[in-house]
């Protein structure tokens, strides 16, 4: 009779052990579904996010090598016709506009590098601010060139560290001391 009981015991042990591990493992699949639905949807919503953040970083870098291209070119065409030469300059003034309007706009809002941030303000120093009548360093083609390549590289850096960071730092206060106070003279 005792070994019955140790059977019958044994059984329902293994009974109650069984059924503890399934609902343990129930309930460990549960969380595992839900963090995995939180990180996907997170990712979901950056999404639109990275999409306007790397369309404005490319037209920022579009912006500075248009620029920098459109100076190298009219330093060659300052002895041929004065037509091209013209056309140059309202090409390079309206990619200094633009320039410029990403800089005190939209890419101020989506900018979260300070590395690119810094890179534009260098860039920026290059070309005659709106409202002033000289820019803040005196930059030759050569220069102007290096830093519109700094901002590119800037840029290439910010894509590869932003890709999987968290967007915590958009509800944090307007930072005192952001890059682009530097670009104050």
């Amino acid at each position: 009779m005792a070994v019955f009981e140790f059977a019958i015991w044994t059984s329902v042990g293994w009974d109650i052990r069984i059924k503890m591990l399934t609902f343990v493992g129930l309930i460990l699949g549960g969380i595992w579904a839900i963090e995995s639905y939180r990180l996907t949807s997170e990712k979901e919503f950056r999404h639109p996010f990275w999409d306007k953040q790397l369309a404005l970083y490319f037209e920022a870098n579009d912006a500075a090598s248009r620029y920098v291209a459109l100076s190298l070119s009219d330093s060659m065409l300052r002895e041929a016709s004065s037509e091209q030469g013209e056309a140059n300059k309202q090409q390079r003034e309206a990619n200094k506009e633009k320039f410029w309007n990403l800089y005190y706009g939209q890419l101020a809002v989506v900018e979260d590098d300070e590395t690119v941030c810094n890179a534009m303000v260098m860039f920026g120093k290059c070309l005659v601010q709106p409202g002033s009548d000289y820019p803040a360093d005196q930059c030759d083609d050569v220069e102007l060139q290096n830093r519109a390549l700094d901002l590119a590289y800037a840029t290439r850096l910010s894509i590869g560290n932003d890709w999987d960071r968290k967007l915590d730092n958009l509800r944090d206060e307007k930072q005192t001391n952001a890059c682009r106070g530097s670009m104050s003279r």
